[in-house]
């Protein structure tokens, strides 16, 4: 019980700095003000997109423009669903997944 509000404790307040920074971006207070494994994730996330963007730089271009507008919660949808939807995908890592959702979807734009 103790680690479940824990993790919802964690979890509000991971929503709550990213639902400030949507429209800004984060800050480096935002990051500061994250809980570890937030931080953490961020900063793989972040190495990730640096990894595909040098390995696919037009496409990469691509999303960026097509994405720039979006809100955080829009692209975690994305994500989530195309995610969902492929569960035979599930062992794949993260950004390359989330790479091909958010480019089918730029695509059906």
């Amino acid at each position: 019980m103790k680690k479940a509000m824990l993790i919802a404790a964690v979890l509000v307040a991971v929503a709550s700095s990213i639902a400030a920074a949507q429209t800004r971006g984060l800050t480096g207070q935002d990051f500061r003000d994250l809980p570890l494994i937030a931080r953490l994730s961020y900063t793989r996330g972040f190495v990730d997109g640096l990894q595909l963007g040098a390995r696919f730089p037009t496409e990469t271009a691509k999303i960026n423009a097509c994405s720039r507008n979006m809100t955080g919660g829009q692209i975690e949808a994305i994500i989530s669903i195309f995610v969902i939807e492929l569960p035979e995908e599930w062992n794949e890592p993260l950004a390359g997944l989330s790479f091909v959702a958010l480019r089918q979807a730029c695509r059906a734009k």
